[in-house]
């Protein structure tokens, strides 16, 4: 790999920031939840938790994009490859090759760091079966993905296990170092209803992607809005909400942790208003709609974390 490649520049655009600030999130809410019942946070767990977390979602996040450029099944314009952080973020562009050489570098840090946390968190103890079984599935699921991607097959399946690997497969190694079998039936039911939040939001990157002309467009989503699907974004916040009930009326959740994301409701509404605008034909305000997407994200985490962690 010619050294002159790797420019720090880049490496620093290629972290997906927004998707660490989502699974370190995601922990701060599960390991406040085992502290509401009675599970003493275990900072150290909770650390190693986070890196193999972060660790595991930047090695198949980066690798998922450099795969079908060398296997020649996406052939970027003029040898330029164009990509978007964030929904209301800004478009970067780089050579094909610089781009290659700079992910590929950054997924090997990755993968350490992942790896040191997984050692850490094997290390401290707690049920090792759990977490031998969830290191396999995660794996299994990661070739998975990239065999998606290098091929170009089973590409409904990159939103699932996008938020898999943000919230679910991070939580599970937490519980799992952890006595938490009494927070588990309120972990589901946050994991389920942040899935769906994450796929409004998911949802919303897919749609920036496309306006913006970003090399990478595959998934479910992309699918849906080249068909003119907008209303699928109102679906997802809708079974968001659906979740949060049903998980108090069903299993008994306690209806204190779950209220408090029902004030994000007015910015989920004010986006499919502006969505249901832009399917009748009215202007894509690309920035306002991804900067709105992402407050209403972050107001659920926020929302979440300082109940379980203050008002609980």
């Amino acid at each position: 790999m010619p050294p002159q490649r790797i420019s720090p520049n880049q490496l620093a655009s290629l972290i997906p920031v927004w998707e660490i600030a989502l699974i370190l999130s995601n922990l701060g809410v599960t390991t406040g939840i085992l502290r509401f019942w009675g599970v003493e946070p275990d900072w150290l767990v909770l650390l190693s938790a986070s890196l193999c977390g972060v660790g595991f979602y930047g090695v198949v996040h980066l690798t998922r994009d450099v795969l079908p450029l060398r296997t020649g099944k996406i052939l970027p314009p003029s040898g330029r490859v164009k990509r978007l952080g964030t929904a209301s973020g800004e478009v970067r562009e780089f050579s094909a090759s610089s781009f290659i050489d700079n992910a590929t570098f950054l997924a090997l840090f990755f993968f350490f760091v992942g790896l040191y946390g997984y050692f850490l968190i094997f290390a401290r103890g707690g049920d090792r079966d759990r977490l031998i079984l969830w290191l396999g599935i995660a794996v299994l699921l990661a070739l998975v993905d990239l065999y998606r991607a290098a091929n170009g097959v089973f590409v409904w399946t990159r939103e699932f296990l996008d938020g898999v690997f943000l919230f679910v497969l991070p939580a599970l190694f937490l519980v799992a170092a952890q006595d938490g079998a009494r927070a588990r039936t309120t972990i589901l039911a946050m994991l389920t209803a942040n899935l769906f939040f994450y796929f409004c939001d998911r949802f919303l990157k897919a749609m920036a992607d496309m306006d913006c002309g970003a090399t990478f467009q595959d998934g479910l989503f992309a699918t849906m809005i080249r068909r003119q699907r907008f209303h699928a974004y109102a679906f997802f916040a809708a079974l968001a909400y659906l979740a949060i009930v049903l998980s108090n009326l069903l299993l008994g959740v306690q209806w204190r942790l779950l209220s408090p994301v029902l004030f994000a409701l007015p910015l989920f509404a004010a986006l499919v208003v502006l969505l249901e605008r832009v399917e009748r034909g009215g202007a894509y305000q690309r920035k306002l709609i991804g900067a709105l997407g992402m407050a209403a994200m972050f107001f659920v985490l926020y929302a979440e974390l300082i109940t379980v962690w203050i008002f609980a």
